[in-house]
């Protein structure tokens, strides 16, 4: 079984289609804690919210795109387009909630609101906690001083830097979209997810492999990042009227 990471594409390579955009919960958004280690009682996943949902949607390019990529794997804003599809196909790992209320939308890299087409409605959906663990030592993963997985159920650590990913064999349970144990900020997607994804041309995302993934947040990789960009410097804020 083949096993794929859904990212976002921002900020240095480009996704399927090419558009991007991000979101960031409402500060009177209010969160709760959804899952909880049976065994420790730490957090899975992280903690969500709850309604009602209110965001800001940030675009890179001149287009909303069908999936809004938040902070971490578990919260993801979607269109009513990929709501549709999703629900239509089958697939599984993605439980829809109500819709969002877009406060503000902020344009970047030269984006302009006039140039924009009509946004669409937005709905906000967990993404599962899934059983599929994904095996440290085999992932090559690298933990901050004192932040190794103490737990053997949820496995959760301060990772710095870890890949290619290894799932466990047999832990998965048949989800096609969801966070693994040790690992809860990414989003892994099966090969089931990837082919409805290509077929229906979901605009924004970049599904990478695997055995080719690798999150690195050392130093080091921080300054290789920083010298990616055509101008570390540059002002990617856009123009102030397009952002009120």
């Amino acid at each position: 079984m083949l096993f794929y990471v859904l990212d976002s594409p921002y900020p240095v390579q480009k996704c399927e289609h090419f558009v991007e955009t991000e979101m960031f919960r409402s500060d009177s958004v209010e969160l709760k804690v959804l899952h909880l280690c049976p065994q420790c009682g730490g957090y899975i996943g992280g903690k969500i919210s709850i309604p009602p949902y209110a965001a800001e949607l940030v675009l890179w390019t001149n287009g909303f795109g069908d999936i809004a990529f938040g902070c971490g794997g578990r919260e993801m804003l979607f269109t009513e387009r990929f709501k549709r599809l999703f629900e239509e196909s089958g697939l599984t790992g993605l439980s829809f909630q109500g819709k969002v209320t877009i406060e503000k939308i902020k344009c970047m890299r030269g984006v302009r609101r006039k140039n924009l087409p009509v946004m669409p409605a937005y709905y906000f959906a967990y993404v599962s906690v899934g059983n599929a663990v994904v095996n440290h030592q085999l992932s090559n993963a690298f933990f901050d001083p004192g932040g190794e997985p103490t737990c053997n159920y949820c496995r959760a650590g301060l990772i710095r830097k870890i890949g290619p990913l290894v799932i466990e064999e047999n832990s998965w349970d048949g989800t096609d979209i969801f966070v693994p144990r040790g690992l809860s900020g990414t989003t892994i997607v099966s090969e089931a997810f990837v082919r409805w994804f290509r077929e229906n041309q979901i605009n924004n995302g970049r599904i990478i492999p695997t055995e080719a993934y690798l999150f690195d947040h050392t130093p080091e990789a921080f300054q290789k990042r920083l010298a990616m960009c055509e101008n570390p410097n540059e002002d990617l804020s856009g123009d102030p009227e397009d952002n009120e």
